[in-house]
């Protein structure tokens, strides 16, 4: 196996993992919380909290990326990852262990998907198709992670849980050094280089415009690992079938991360990206209309659809778009965006739902992401227009 194919394999390997361990630790912050009959409105402010580590994670991970290399910040994601789950299992206060986990796995998770991505999509080869199978082999780890959240709460405790995903991000952490050195320099110098360049990416339309599909592509995810839970424990089922169903967006998001490069080859960037973001629109109408369990199956499958192509349509773009010591830093601006979702989208379905219903909550949802797909294509059209006339 060359080294290309062998980074690959671990890099999506240890991207897999990661992503189980992920997923079920998310899944369960909420189940426990359930448990312990804390309010809606407590439990999507307590999954809008991982964004206070997750969004510095997500300002430093291209600088840091660029500066010290994908394998250091991989390393340093999966330890933070591991750190999570010690600190929910040896914290004596509940609320304090709940908050502790998820200022450590949103650290985690800020650092994660630059480094993964930037390692990936500079591998030789299709950078549309590699980012694709990341993208699957991700999504692959938090169907089953969100899938198993219930069934290991009710059979073997939530403790356990915990556990498991502590150590399957210790088996990620492994599979880093499986991953051949770039041989990049580790010079301070360089770091405050790529600090610097962090105002000039977050100026760049293309970086704005692939930051706004970001955004689209967090909100369903966000959602999935916080309020639709919640939302379907309240329909009346039981928290293991609520986190399977749940779980139903990420066969959604595996399914069109495989498709997505023969999809953007035949329907270019923006067509693709039109087309998720409608997906996910229609998904949250879907929700608002009807509380069906196949319409709302059906609702969670677009969604990943949707998030599943708009993942890979903003990689793929800013990869090809940014040289080599500024790909780092372009994909960890556009991820700012995404933490916004992640902070922005529970919070804001959780304050509408206690005031108004879960109804009005996807409808406002849906309202937000028109809006973000809007500002996408007048920016994309514009930058188009500039990049045509020079």
């Amino acid at each position: 196996m060359d080294g290309g194919r062998r980074t690959l394999w671990a890099v999506d390997s240890a991207g897999f993992s990661f992503n189980v361990a992920f997923l079920l630790f998310a899944l369960l912050v909420p189940l426990d919380a359930l448990r312990h009959h804390w309010s809606v409105a407590t439990i999507g402010a307590l999954a809008a909290l991982v964004g206070v580590t997750q969004l510095p994670g997500r300002i430093l991970s291209g600088p840091l990326v660029d500066a010290k290399g994908e394998v250091a910040v991989l390393r340093i994601t999966f330890g933070a990852g591991l750190l999570a789950s010690l600190l929910v299992l040896t914290i004596p206060s509940l609320l304090g262990s709940l908050i502790g986990g998820q200022l450590a796995i949103g650290l985690a998770r800020g650092l994660f998907w630059t480094a993964g991505q930037a390692l990936v999509g500079r591998q030789p080869g299709d950078s549309a198709r590699h980012l694709g199978i990341f993208t699957s082999a991700t999504k692959a780890g938090a169907m089953i992670g969100l899938a198993s959240a219930g069934l290991v709460a009710a059979r073997a405790g939530i403790g356990v849980g915990f556990g498991v995903s502590g150590a399957l991000n210790a088996v990620a952490l492994l599979l880093t050094w499986r991953i051949p050195q770039s041989g990049r320099s580790h010079r301070s110098a360089q770091l405050a280089k790529a600090l610097a360049g962090l105002m000039p990416a977050a100026r760049r339309p293309f970086v704005v415009a692939n930051g706004l599909l970001s955004f689209l592509c967090a909100m369903p995810q966000a959602l999935a690992q916080s309020i639709d839970p919640v939302y379907l424990v309240r329909l009346g089922m039981r928290p293991s079938m609520a986190a399977l169903l749940t779980a139903v967006m990420s066969v959604g998001m595996i399914g069109a991360g495989f498709l997505g490069a023969p999809v953007i080859r035949r329907w270019g960037i923006r067509r693709t990206a039109t087309v998720a973001g409608g997906l996910f629109t229609g998904s949250l109408g879907m929700l608002a209309l009807t509380s069906s369990l196949w319409a709302v199956a059906s609702a969670v499958l677009l969604g990943g659809v949707g998030a599943g192509w708009l993942n890979v349509v903003f990689l793929t773009d800013v990869t090809r778009k940014s040289p080599d010591g500024e790909r780092g830093t372009n994909l960890g601006v556009t991820q700012i965006y995404f933490v916004v979702a992640t902070m922005t989208a529970p919070y804001l379905a959780g304050q509408i739902a206690r005031g108004w219903g879960f109804s009005w909550a996807w409808g406002g949802e849906g309202v937000v992401a028109l809006i973000v797909l809007a500002a996408y294509r007048q920016i994309a059209s514009s930058n188009r227009r500039v990049t045509s006339a020079a």
